[in-house]
């Protein structure tokens, strides 16, 4: 049981991980590199429904006539956009959490 507390972390990423393209995983998120571009992309793309079914629920509310029925499915819409987009902004801080923890740079310097 003492022994797992003594692992070293950076010679078993290297172990597992191979350099690539002479960089390690962590570059993997530096500013210019294809992850960071996704990441960015699906922030992006988040957003962007978001905004669209808050409009389209919106609409849909001010049409519905005070019909129950179509208030309850705006606000299901409404709902559900606003959930999904908390997951993908919570998933965003919970890598970001482990990457602190865990002490590794190349995921922590996201964004900056």
């Amino acid at each position: 049981m003492d022994n797992l507390a003594q692992i070293d972390f950076n010679a078993l990423e290297n172990a597992a991980a191979p350099n690539f393209a002479s960089g390690t995983i962590g570059d993997l998120f530096s500013g210019s590199s294809t992850a960071y571009n996704i990441v960015f992309l699906i922030f992006f793309f988040a957003g962007t429904l978001l905004l669209f079914y808050l409009i389209y629920g919106g609409f849909i509310i001010m049409t519905s006539r005070a019909d129950p029925k179509k208030q309850q499915q705006a606000k299901g819409i409404i709902t559900d956009a606003m959930t999904g987009f908390i997951i993908v902004f919570l998933a965003f801080f919970l890598v970001q959490l482990a990457g602190i923890l865990l002490k590794l740079p190349g995921i922590t310097n996201i964004f900056g």
